[in-house]
């Protein structure tokens, strides 16, 4: 999507909130995005996540003026409060409502500092419930799928330093498992939804703990028995 059809794409229609994923390739872009969006929607909140700001997050946050919070690591469980704090207060939180609020970066209101609040990792990923599919649309979503196969994610950490890698840093250094039945749901889900027949497993360390690795196929196999 070129910055016109980006700006056009934003004018039909209506948001509250408006966040970006953001690779350190992408930063210079990004920039400009959020200003496309900062002038389309004066109050809306602009926030951005993913690899970049969660390596280099208070340099994010200082060179994206347009950009009201940035978010380092998992933002499952930091996100709801955010989102509740700025339907009662809008962009102008004040701080001691963030500061509360895991992996998220922040400007002070008092002294215009960054300030980088612990992360948090959840333990329980079942909680976060099924990925809205419906939202993203699958179908129409451009390069979501790998020759054929449908992206899934069935765990998250990784206890390995490589240097350049910061997996650890966005989803944490232990891995944590979504529960078999939980992703035998979801594959479920996109096969009904969307005739979804091949899947790839797209985790960092989805083979590390091998028991887990072995109960996924041998669930999919029974349950198509």
């Amino acid at each position: 999507m070129t910055f016109r059809g980006f700006r056009a794409f934003l004018q039909s229609r209506h948001f509250d909130a408006i966040g970006f994923r953001c690779y350190s390739r992408d930063h210079n872009y990004m920039v400009r995005h959020t200003q496309i969006a900062r002038e389309a929607f004066p109050e809306a909140l602009i926030l951005v996540g993913g690899p970049h700001p969660s390596a280099l997050p208070e340099y994010v946050l200082g060179s994206m003026p347009n950009v009201d919070f940035a978010w380092k690591a998992e933002a499952e469980e930091g996100m709801p409060m955010l989102l509740s704090a700025s339907q009662r207060y809008g962009r102008n939180i004040p701080d001691e409502w963030l500061a509360p609020i895991p992996g998220l970066v922040w400007r002070s209101a008092g002294d215009g500092s960054i300030r980088l609040n612990p992360v948090s990792f959840g333990v329980d990923l079942d909680s976060y419930g099924i990925p809205a599919w419906d939202l993203l649309r699958p179908d129409t979503y451009p390069n979501i799928t790998w020759d054929g196969c449908y992206p899934i994610v069935t765990t998250r950490g990784c206890p390995y330093p490589c240097t350049y890698c910061n997996t650890p840093g966005l989803s944490g250094k232990k891995l944590r498992h979504r529960s078999v039945e939980h992703v035998l749901e979801e594959l479920r889900m996109l096969r009904r939804e969307y005739n979804m027949t091949r899947f790839s497993i797209v985790d960092h360390e989805f083979t590390l703990d091998r028991k887990y690795a072995t109960k996924v196929p041998l669930y999919l196999r029974e349950s198509e028995s």
